[in-house]
């Protein structure tokens, strides 16, 4: 009778089984039959947990084989407590691949750029190359800005609403073979930017002041600007500019959500010249809120210009001196509104 040799226990090896980012260099081991990986044992199905407060060693000197045979002398794994909670190793988030590199996602101002392509608005990087990386920065800083600047926090929303809408109007602006003069540009009420700053940095040969009355606002707007001599800010009220030193000194004045229109008609038109611009997005109007601000127009000095513009944007043009009286104290238009039929 044939003698039976009793069953060997398997050799154990140290067998490569994933390798995480390059940047760790980490490689996990399992517990092998053999030197070439068959019959791995299987782990738990609990797989993503981790143990971060039990360090193991794995195969200290397993660089210094050179052969199978060498290497079956290393211990396969040293884990303690081997249980379903904690058989995997220590300061291993995964034995999965990780998220992507950061650099793998496109940046804010590729996006930018990727999102003015898409609008047709391209042709504005012609005065100013740089104008995506510009816009990333100042987006980004008010993004990471208190929320009583933007209500909008969504990256994307907030491209939409601050670059995209304000750059498309004032494309259409220019499109409409307007006699848009040469000169400095003001936006009154600017808040955290839009739609001046977009604008400004669209024409860097065009002077720029960012009109607001919130201390806050303007320190803000510093901030973004300090790297663009040509665009200022100033702390003050709009009737009180108009009515001193910044009376029809501008020949663009943009303007968004600082006021209703007929109150924000009052405060932009004085601030203009002879042959300037009006362009305030005021948001859907019917036809006789549209009749109601071409009448408040005709009275400030100016007429509605003729093109067919975006609806939720107002354009007029200037064609003559507004009255002294122009703007009134701000308790008197909070109180009667031109149109209103109480002033």
């Amino acid at each position: 009778m044939r003698s039976v040799s009793p069953p060997q226990p398997p050799t154990r090896h140290c067998q490569p089984q994933h390798t995480q980012s390059p940047t760790r260099h980490r490689i996990v081991y399992h517990e092998s039959n053999n030197g070439f990986g068959d019959d791995p044992v299987p782990f738990p199905p609990d797989r993503t947990r981790t143990r971060l407060d039990k360090p193991v060693q794995i195969c200290p000197d397993l660089n210094k084989a050179e052969r199978p045979e060498q290497r079956s002398a290393q211990p396969a794994l040293e884990i303690r407590n081997l249980t379903r909670q904690n058989f995997f190793l220590s300061e291993h988030p995964s034995f999965f691949p990780g998220p992507p590199r950061e650099d793998f996602f496109p940046s804010r101002a590729e996006r930018i750029l990727a999102a003015l392509t898409d609008a047709h608005l391209r042709h504005l990087l012609a005065p100013n190359p740089n104008l995506h990386d510009h816009l990333a920065q100042w987006l980004e800083a008010l993004l990471a800005s208190p929320r009583n600047l933007t209500a909008v926090r969504e990256p994307e929303l907030a491209l939409a609403k601050h670059i995209l809408e304000p750059l498309s109007g004032w494309n259409r602006i220019l499109n409409a073979d307007l006699p848009v003069p040469h000169g400095p540009l003001i936006d009154i009420g600017s808040g955290n930017g839009a739609p001046g700053l977009p604008i400004a940095l669209a024409e860097p040969q065009r002077r720029a002041l960012l009109l607001d009355s919130r201390s806050g606002a303007v320190d803000f707007l510093s901030k973004a600007t300090a790297a663009h001599p040509r665009i200022q800010t100033r702390n003050d009220r709009a009737e009180s500019a108009a009515s001193g030193a910044l009376r029809e000194r501008f020949a663009v004045a943009v303007s968004r959500a600082a006021a209703p229109p007929p109150i924000a008609l009052e405060l932009c038109l004085p601030l203009l010249d002879l042959g300037g611009l009006l362009a305030a997005w005021t948001g859907s109007l019917d036809d006789a809120q549209q009749q109601q601000l071409i009448e408040i127009a005709d009275t400030l000095g100016a007429i509605v210009a003729p093109i067919d513009t975006a609806p939720d944007i107002f354009v007029a043009l200037k064609s003559r001196r507004t009255p002294d009286t122009y703007p009134r104290r701000w308790t008197q238009i909070r109180r009667a509104p031109l149109g209103s039929g109480r002033n």
